[in-house]
């Protein structure tokens, strides 16, 4: 239990995944050491106290115990029938069965920790690489209006091109990486739990349909981040695609958009992204230097003044 308890004082990004193991684990294992002292010997006392003679009581044949009785009643008839001892098993098999095909028919859902009940997520938006911070900025605040329609939300934190304060999620999906100017954070904080009808996880799922739709307004890309219940990952789903040898790189384009377009035609998956640019224009100005030095202007003072402009 001592061992345990350290970890109460981990504080920064890692208390709140180590604080409910040190304080679970002393409590369970402090109550299994109070049962093991004082009731189960109390229990083994009044159950055996007839057979031993204690407590003033005449030793008593154990076969004509209460407890022997029960348990000789129920347990006898299956010792003595096979075809009873038979039905037995077949029963707990098909209890195991049943119990294993609960997941498999979609009854009971299979998930290592369930979702989380908290006061916030977050909204990344990627727009066409090119685009500037301005349509960045306005995409976010279209994204804000409607995620501010929902009662259960208190206040909405806008960063364009640049990425919102770093947290345990964002250490490990790089988010902090994200300073482009097509790129844009959107910090939703809700009310507390004890106000509101709904987890945040139910929150999410209502408003993603239209989050969706503003954002193909403006041809985002919108992610929906919840925080974790546990450890963050760098996604739900991770497809890796490599190049084979010689390939060109538009073939190589081409079959990772082929792998993107088999998890977008999925209805359970959502977020589907890639890590390749969008293609876009690119400019090349080439300067007549004998007008320019005519005219008295540099290539850098004309390079400048594109830069100014553009």
């Amino acid at each position: 239990m001592v061992s345990f308890l350290p970890m109460l004082f981990i504080t920064g990004m890692m208390g709140p995944y180590m604080q409910p193991m040190a304080l679970n684990v002393p409590v369970a294992m402090f109550m299994s050491m109070v049962v093991a002292f004082t009731v189960t010997p109390w229990l083994s006392y009044h159950v055996l106290k007839g057979v031993y003679g204690k407590g003033g009581h005449e030793p008593v044949d154990p076969h004509k115990t209460f407890t022997y009785r029960v348990y000789k009643a129920v347990l006898m008839p299956f010792l003595n029938s096979r075809l009873a001892a038979w039905a037995l098993i077949g029963f707990t098999m098909l209890l195991l069965i049943s119990s294993m095909a609960l997941p498999a028919i979609g009854l009971v859902p299979l998930k290592m920790l369930p979702f989380d009940n908290k006061n916030e997520f977050q909204m990344l938006v990627d727009l066409p690489e090119g685009s500037t911070v301005e349509e960045t900025d306005a995409a976010l605040n279209a994204l804000a209006i409607e995620v501010r329609s929902a009662p259960e939300v208190k206040e909405v934190l806008s960063y364009a091109g640049t990425s919102s304060p770093m947290d345990f999620n964002g250490m490990v999906r790089h988010y902090y990486l994200r300073q482009e100017p097509h790129r844009g954070d959107l910090r939703v904080n809700l009310i507390p739990k004890e106000e509101r009808r709904y987890q945040s996880h139910a929150i999410v799922l209502r408003l993603r349909k239209n989050l969706q739709a503003v954002a193909d307004n403006y041809k985002a890309r919108l992610k929906i981040v919840e925080v974790p219940p546990g450890p963050p990952v760098l996604s739900t789903l991770v497809a890796e695609v490599y190049p084979k040898s010689g390939q060109s790189d538009a073939t190589f384009r081409a079959d990772t958009r082929h792998v993107r377009k088999l998890f977008a035609e999925s209805k359970d998956v959502v977020d589907v992204d890639d890590t390749f640019e969008a293609n876009r224009s690119h400019y090349v100005f080439r300067v007549d230097k004998e007008k320019a030095s005519i005219t008295g202007v540099s290539t850098e003072d004309i390079a400048n003044s594109l830069l100014n402009n553009s």
